[in-house]
């Protein structure tokens, strides 16, 4: 999270989790030479750092908002999730953008019980939009309703060092996931101020270190040696400039981006970022 006061004062809420204590590389196996996966990085034998048990890592997402919330916000948790718990317990019609995004990912989902049983119909096709002719499906997420009550009445706590979290790694366990409770007690929020930088006038507040913020910088720094007010906006012009910035900042990014803490003499200072 990235928040600005009304006295103007940024500040940044670092809620990003890391892979579990018991993750080595030598437990995903790599595919033969020149198979790329994701971002094109060296391929996994079944995609196993991405996609399945052995995916999941350290949870950092309910400590980052609920940190925002109570140190910044105005309002108490059973308040503001009030209509999120609604949302999961009553369900909401399927639309097509949600019924394509399931049939897409089909491959992942459909071979997990639970996921089975809140995204598909009984006959396994994905849930449905309305066509006109019938009546779509309703998305109803019973299980997720509860977690957020459990989380709105007693806080982040229940899901890092209580019963939510204990439950999520049983079942990560018992799946063949490494998973542990160690991993979410661990587990803690980072608050620092922004980086700050200018462009075109403008000021930028970023979260700092390691993580998207710095690509955002570097495609703004390419652009900045672009004069785009001269070009028309969303010409072909424009798009391509674009699209060349962001391609370029992608490529440094999956070369030499990594995290601080991990490689231990990296530092990133998106203010030195000149193109």
């Amino acid at each position: 999270c990235v928040i600005r006061q009304p006295d103007g004062t940024v500040t940044t809420i670092d809620g990003a989790g890391a892979a579990p204590a018991l993750a080595t590389p030598e437990m995903y196996e790599l595919r033969p030479a020149g198979a790329a996966g994701m971002y094109g990085w060296p391929a996994t034998k079944g995609d196993a750092q991405n996609v399945g048990i052995r995916s999941v890592g350290q949870m950092g997402a309910v400590g980052c908002l609920c940190h925002a919330l109570e140190r910044y916000g105005t309002m108490d948790r059973q308040t503001v999730m009030r209509d999120a718990i609604a949302l999961a317990a009553d369900g909401w019609d399927v639309d097509w953008s949600l019924s394509l995004s399931l049939a897409l990912y089909y491959d992942r989902l459909a071979p997990v019980e639970a996921s089975r049983a809140i995204f598909f119909r009984p006959s396994g096709a994905p849930l449905r939009a309305a066509t006109g002719l019938e009546a779509g499906d309703r998305l109803v997420q019973r299980d997720l309703a509860e977690s957020l009550r459990a989380i709105a009445a007693a806080g982040p706590e229940v899901f890092f060092r209580g019963e939510l979290g204990r439950r999520i790694v049983a079942d990560v366990q018992a799946n063949g996931g490494i998973l542990g409770q160690h991993d979410l007690e661990t587990f803690s929020v980072r608050e620092a101020p922004s980086c700050e930088v200018d462009y075109r006038g403008l000021a930028l507040h970023t979260l700092p270190g390691a993580s998207g913020a710095i690509t955002v910088v570097e495609m703004l720094r390419i652009l900045d040696g672009f004069d785009l007010g001269r070009t028309e906006a969303l010409s072909v012009t424009a798009l391509h400039l674009m699209a060349e910035a962001q391609r370029r900042a992608f490529a440094d990014r999956f070369t030499y981006l990594a995290d601080p803490a991990v490689v231990g003499s990296a530092i990133y200072d998106l203010s030195l970022i000149h193109i």
